[in-house]
């Protein structure tokens, strides 16, 4: 009965890695259609040498970028505010997160999914601790001022307004 449960739970374990690889290849699938429909990409460079290129099998690469995304619209947008503290904040919060990319990586999927670590099943309450959230929830709110800005321009530009007549014609 054991030993089946624990062949359940790796499945579980598998399948949930496996539906986070889904979702990585259907978002650079999409990335790539859009940049198509964009005409920023000729048909015939539409191939597998083009998704590896923009780093299709580079998970960590890819948050790397994010990251510098994240930060960079931040400090910016601080920059031009004049706001010249809370850039130096952003600016030293970068520089402590930049290295840190694959282990918050970890510490995302652990706080999500069943750990399998020294041959022992993990909780996700088990595997992060108080801090590790603290410092996961600052990144989100990070992230959450950069999208509400980038909303508000969409909105303020009529920039799907613009998507939807430029594709229906």
């Amino acid at each position: 009965m054991l030993l089946t449960s624990i062949r359940t739970q790796k499945y579980y374990i598998k399948m949930e890695r496996l539906k986070g690889h889904i979702h990585s290849i259907i978002s650079h699938l999409a990335k790539t259609l859009f940049r198509f429909l964009l005409k920023e990409v000729e048909i015939t460079e539409l191939n597998y040498g083009y998704l590896k290129s923009i780093g299709f099998e580079h998970h960590i690469k890819k948050l790397d970028e994010s990251v510098l995304k994240m930060f960079a619209s931040s400090v910016y947008n601080s920059t031009l505010q004049n706001n010249t503290e809370f850039t130096e904040k952003l600016t030293e919060m970068y520089e402590g997160v930049k290295g840190r990319v694959n282990e918050f990586n970890n510490l995302k999927n652990r706080s999500i999914y069943i750990s399998y670590i020294d041959n022992n099943f993990v909780k996700p309450t088990d595997s992060i601790s108080i801090d590790n959230v603290e410092e996961m929830k600052l990144l989100a709110d990070i992230q959450l001022i950069n999208a509400e800005r980038l909303l508000e321009r969409i909105r303020k530009e009529d920039f799907l307004e613009g998507l939807k007549n430029r594709f229906s014609n």
